[in-house]
């Protein structure tokens, strides 16, 4: 299907071409019948995508020549690769197949003849091996550590190495931040033999840069983004509350994260030394957006503005009324409705209802807020604010990554990685905990100094 010129899908005598039938399945899941279609839809359009990823690179590959005429097109070019194969690889843990193996093999033949050295098809292997045998194959071609991405889990399974990708884990979508942390440095190791030596291992260089400090001995506020409804300590809201949005467990978790990027906002706003000379929105756009030097626009500007809410310019009178409507169906639950829960409830309550007024006309960007915080919680599911001291001048800043960070985990730079890296040491060998965005550090400032040495390396040894 993906070489194919002239693709179409058959079901008994009707036949409809690969292109209409891709645009059709798009449409349905998400421009029409959202709400109606079955879960499942959802996964077999991820399906749908990677094939025509696939179908665009492969036309693109066999009808440009093989690099550009400079070096700096050449890396240009093998970093648009490199993103376009392994993303299809991301999404193979939404494939249906019923052989854990086969989400691996059934890339094989097109991978190897990409130049992509996975080893032999073997079902003997175990499904920790093959992933393994495949992590390396991507680290070797790419030159980068990009599919170490992919290892970013909560739970960790007991076979699989901590840097080696789940690809067999429907629930694997852990976002992982965009930087150039290490300005593009590529693996100085480019075998499998010489990456991969013992089973289970993966030797890599680099350096560490700092150490992640306890977040409660310097700030009340709650670190871990709400990612899951049991992470709400919000009380139950009445029927009335529910006929809002359809779902109780959705507005709780959508009022929580408001609080989320509340308090968080006014952290930043009251510490500025945590902001290194930066504006306070322009750090938490960064971080919200998981991408440096992002620039807010002025549906973000009016967010943070409804944010300080009761001091906000915009009146939400409707949400506040249909708030204390909620309060009084409480019941013996009433107690818990402080003025911080109350603050942030007004605020949800007056965005969902699309009810918010500026200076006496209606406000027509509540929609657009929604979908960016949408998209500011995809970037943040299963994180956790870290508070990073330093080494290189003993600063602290803020910065995020994956929930199971702890006290003691050490941030490393490690070549081939656009991004810091959490590491836990275990004997001699280290704990691959995940990704982390930390503003100071994304842009190579901790990489080399300013006469662009790297300083010394260390060989690390992830297990």
């Amino acid at each position: 299907m993906v070489y194919s010129q002239d693709c179409s899908v058959v079901c008994g005598s009707t036949s409809v071409r690969w292109d209409d039938y891709s645009k059709a399945a798009k449409f349905l899941v998400f421009d029409n019948f959202i709400e109606q279609v079955d879960q499942q839809a959802h996964k077999s359009l991820v399906g749908i995508d990677v094939r025509n990823v696939l179908r665009g690179y492969i036309r693109e590959v066999s009808s440009s020549p093989k690099f550009g005429s400079t070096p700096e097109d050449d890396e240009d070019e093998l970093d648009r690769r490199v993103m376009f194969l392994s993303s299809c690889l991301t999404d193979v843990n939404q494939f249906q197949a019923t052989e854990p193996r086969d989400k691996i093999y059934g890339l094989h033949a097109l991978y190897t003849s990409l130049g992509i050295p996975l080893p032999e098809v073997d079902y003997g292997k175990s499904i920790a091996r093959v992933y393994e045998g495949a992590a390396v194959a991507m680290v070797c071609w790419s030159g980068t550590l990009k599919v170490l991405g992919d290892a970013c889990r909560i739970h960790r399974d007991g076979p699989f190495p901590s840097w080696v990708p789940n690809w067999s884990d429907g629930n694997m979508k852990i976002s992982t931040p965009s930087g150039n942390a290490t300005a593009g440095s590529r693996i100085s190791k480019s075998s499998p033999a010489a990456l991969n030596p013992i089973q289970g291992e993966l030797h890599v260089r680099g350096k560490i840069i700092g150490t992640v400090e306890a977040w409660t001995k310097h700030f009340t506020i709650t670190s871990a983004f709400p990612t899951h409804s049991e992470q709400c300590d919000i009380p139950t809201f009445s029927e009335k509350a529910t006929d809002l949005i359809g779902d109780e467990e959705t507005l709780r978790l959508w009022i929580d994260k408001t609080r989320f990027f509340r308090q968080f906002y006014a952290l930043l706003q009251t510490n500025p030394i945590y902001c290194d000379r930066s504006e306070p929105e322009d750090i938490a756009y960064d971080l919200f957006k998981q991408e440096i030097y992002s620039e807010p626009d002025d549906i973000f500007t009016a967010w943070l503005d409804i944010l300080q809410y009761p001091k906000s310019k915009f009146d939400l009178t409707f949400g506040k009324d249909l708030v204390e409507k909620w309060k009084s169906a409480t019941g013996s639950g009433a107690e818990l409705w402080t003025e911080e829960l109350t603050n942030c409830a007004v605020i949800m309550a007056s965005l969902i209802s699309n009810k918010v007024d500026n200076q006496g006309r209606a406000f027509d960007g509540s929609p657009d807020i929604l979908e960016m915080i949408g998209q500011f919680s995809t970037n943040l599911t299963d994180k956790a604010l870290i508070l990073a001291r330093l080494h290189l001048n003993d600063k602290m800043a803020l910065g995020t990554s994956i929930s199971s960070t702890e006290l003691g985990d050490l941030i490393v730079l490690l070549e081939g990685a656009d991004w810091p890296i959490v590491v836990r040491p275990t004997h001699s060998r280290w704990s691959f905990i995940g990704p982390a965005f930390v503003a100071e550090i994304m842009d190579g400032e901790a990489w080399s100094d300013e006469n662009g040495k790297l300083g010394s390396m260390s060989n690390f040894v992830l297990a």
